[in-house]
């Protein structure tokens, strides 16, 4: 082991032995030269954590290894300084935080690492709560698509709905002109589509992040799955008089989740549509690309900056209003993103302000087991 450590009260088998019948890993060191050199794990840290005194004899090492990502190296060995300084100041012997710990037997894991302070010998505990962390994420997570529901609820789904009373008031006032109840009628039509597409897309989004979605993958044909979609949203582009063409050849199929590329398209066409003035075109068309089969949906809208996709891909884009000011709320493509990855696929996003936009929806062949 080491001179420092024979000089302790108890002999270092002794000690090894102690050590190695304790239920955490721990990692003995002692500060010689102004270094710290790592002298002994006990077999609980070999087992768990993995890695031998010869793979980190430093305790520079053991920060490399552990913390391989640079700047959270950095985080961590800036709060440990700052929190060993604070103990010694307050007369304490020990100092701990809670971190990520990259282990060398099961990946990262979350841990409460513990210090000793005085003399030259070091002993460090690691307890895992990885679990007990896992369960926190998971708690707070929930909490916060609790939070986003309600907020969708309380009042993306209050407006369309208070919308459409003050129209049936002025529908069962029985003073409207024949053309004007035909106006209202339509007006109405669109608001109930809005407000059903809303509930539909916050029920549907609340279970991807509530519950496991169970995937049951079938042999389909892309061009059957659209062109049972198109007619939901047969009023909608044809009141804006929007030419929409299918070009997927008949005899294409794939194996995948019918229910869930279901919903993917639908918000896709939907957006286009959305997004799309008086006179446009929307485009939905296939190519095999490799291995993967690509469903293309492109329109000739409004279009979006690099900024606004790139809001999208960090999760914090909130929908804006369509070509009608027609509203969305802000979760579609979030749960086109969402559903696509349990079913090994991907989204690409190609647009320029007021050039259009081209989404498309990479697949790959999932074969079903058998």
């Amino acid at each position: 082991m080491s001179a420092q450590l024979d000089q302790l009260e108890i002999d270092k088998e002794s000690l090894k032995r102690i050590l190695n019948f304790l239920p955490y890993p721990f990692l003995v060191s002692e500060t010689a030269g102004g270094k710290r050199k790592n002298i002994f794990v006990n077999q609980k840290f070999l087992d768990e954590i993995g890695y031998s005194c010869e793979e980190m004899p430093t305790n520079d090492d053991w920060y490399t290894l552990a913390y391989p990502d640079p700047s959270y190296r950095k985080e961590i060995r800036l709060e440990w300084n700052k929190r060993s300084a604070q103990a010694i100041e307050d007369g304490e012997d020990s100092v701990f935080l809670q971190a990520v710990i990259h282990t060398k037997k099961s990946g990262d894991r979350w841990y409460e690492v513990k210090s000793s302070l005085s003399g030259h010998i070091h002993l460090v505990a690691f307890v895992d709560m990885h679990d007990v962390r896992a369960r926190e994420e998971e708690l707070e997570k929930t909490n916060q698509n609790k939070d986003r529901v309600l907020s969708v609820l309380g009042h993306d789904l209050r407006g369309p709905i208070t919308n459409l009373q003050s129209i049936t008031t002025l529908m069962l006032a029985d003073n409207l002109s024949k053309e004007e109840f035909i106006s209202m009628v339509k007006i109405t039509n669109e608001k109930v589509f809005q407000s059903l597409e809303f509930l539909d897309t916050t029920l549907l989004w609340t279970k991807s992040n509530f519950d496991k979605i169970s995937i049951h993958i079938e042999k389909l044909t892309p061009r059957t799955l659209i062109e049972n979609i198109l007619p939901i949203y047969k009023n909608q582009y044809e009141s804006k008089k929007i030419h929409v063409t299918l070009d997927i050849p008949t005899e294409a199929y794939i194996y995948s989740d019918t229910e869930i590329l279901t919903i993917i398209i639908r918000n896709l066409i939907s957006n286009a549509i959305k997004f799309t003035g008086e006179n446009g075109t929307v485009q939905i068309s296939s190519a095999q690309q490799g291995e993967l089969f690509v469903i293309s949906v492109k329109d000739s809208g409004i279009g979006m900056d690099a900024k606004t996709i790139n809001l999208i891909w960090e999760e914090t884009y909130a929908s804006t209003r369509g070509t009608r000011s027609e509203k969305g709320v802000g979760l579609g493509l979030k749960l086109c993103r969402e559903l696509l990855k349990q079913i090994g696929g991907t989204l690409d996003i190609d647009s320029k302000k007021n050039a259009g936009t081209t989404m498309k929806v990479k697949l790959k062949n999932n074969l079903p087991d058998y």
